[in-house]
Formats: C-alpha cells, sequence, structure tokens
C-alpha cells in the first residue's frame, strides 16, 4: 500500500493464465478502481464478466425483504428506485433482478430474472437510513446492474473474452455522496466520458 494506505495494488490469477492487476485509490468520498487485464496463455480463454458484491444492509438498515425501495437505477424516467422498475420472477434462479444494457447477449447474463427496464447509464446506488448520504457504484464496462440476494447490489464489470496476449483496462468508481443525485450525476459523466 502507499500514500497513507489510501492506495493499494494487487495482482491476481485466474484460470491459469489471466493476470488482473488491481490499482486501487481511495479519494475524499470515492474509490477508484482501475484494472488491466492480460490473457499471458496462448489460446482465446472465454471470460465474459465478473461480479463484484456490494453489501448494503448497514447503509441502508434494510433487510432482504425491503432494501429495494432504498436502492436505485437510472431509467428513461430519471432516478428509479427498484421497487418501482418493472419487476419479473422467471429465472434460471429465483430471487433478485437484473437489469441489462443494450447490446449484451441475454443468454449471457446472470441467470436471475431480467426486469424489462434498460438502465440509462452504469450507475446503481442506495440511499443511507437517514436519506443523509448516497453511495453508487458503475464501470466503463459493464455487463449488468444486478439487485442481489443477500441485501446487495452489483455493477457487474464486462471484460468480454480475451485473445492470446490481449490486455484490456477496465475502471469503476465507488461514490459515496450527500442525498444529491444531480451531483451523482455530474460526477459520473466526469468521471466516464461518452458514457
Amino acid at each position: 500500500s502507499e500514500d497513507n494506505g489510501k492506495h493499494i495494488k494487487l495482482r491476481s490469477m485466474v484460470q491459469p493464465n489471466i493476470e488482473v492487476l488491481h490499482d486501487i485509490k481511495a479519494g475524499t468520498d470515492d474509490v477508484d478502481f482501475n484494472l488491466v487485464i492480460t490473457n499471458k496463455g496462448d489460446k482465446a480463454e472465454n471470460i465474459d464478466w465478473f461480479q463484484p458484491c456490494i453489501r448494503v444492509n448497514e447503509f441502508t438498515n434494510r433487510e432482504q425483504d425491503d432494501y429495494i425501495a432504498r436502492c436505485f437505477i437510472f431509467t428513461k424516467n430519471g432516478l428509479t428506485t427498484l421497487d418501482k422498475t418493472n419487476r419479473t420472477h422467471n429465472g434460471y434462479y429465483k430471487g433478485g433482478q437484473t437489469y441489462i444494457p443494450p447490446g449484451i447477449n441475454l443468454k449471457d447474463v446472470n441467470p436471475r430474472p431480467i426486469s424489462p427496464d434498460i438502465p440509462a447509464n452504469g450507475l446503481i446506488g442506495c440511499f443511507s437510513d437517514d436519506n443523509k448520504y448516497l453511495m453508487a457504484t458503475a464501470w466503463d464496462h459493464y455487463q449488468e446492474l444486478f439487485q442481489g440476494i443477500f441485501v446487495c447490489i452489483h455493477s457487474d464489470p464486462r471484460i468480454g473474452g480475451l485473445q492470446p496476449g490481449e490486455v484490456k483496462h477496465l475502471h469503476g468508481k465507488m461514490y459515496f455522496l450527500k442525498n444529491d443525485p444531480a451531483e451523482l450525476l455530474k460526477r459520473y459523466k466526469k468521471d466516464f466520458p461518452g458514457m
């Protein structure tokens, strides 16, 4: 670690030829994630996406049966709490709800119920129990937004496979802000231009 514990670099190996270099920096009100993913092998790897799970039970002070009213995504209607999204209940596994951006193969997403609502951007977040703060997360390439089954939320980063020797970069953020969705959107657009 560097910078008084606010910067850490990690190295992970996956499948066994995929190297992931993690560069993680804590800011005043955010955490910045930069990943470099390299296929060090001599064959293509079908490594498409992964699932960072963020538990929000303490932040929202809610349980599995009522926390989605404190969680949100952005749809064509603007900020939408998950209890107000169009929800389905059919999936290979029951529970949770998956929100899929355009261009993602529905056969390759989390096999949970899929909402017909399409995210307007890559943000998923929640409000604190006292309504003073919000927490949100996003990645520059994402497979899906997911309301999970452990009082959790996900913005699941998309890798999209790796050819031999191929290198891909992913950038993610976690935000911890006062309850100001307009400021969150401003920060998101600055951090992820073109999204």
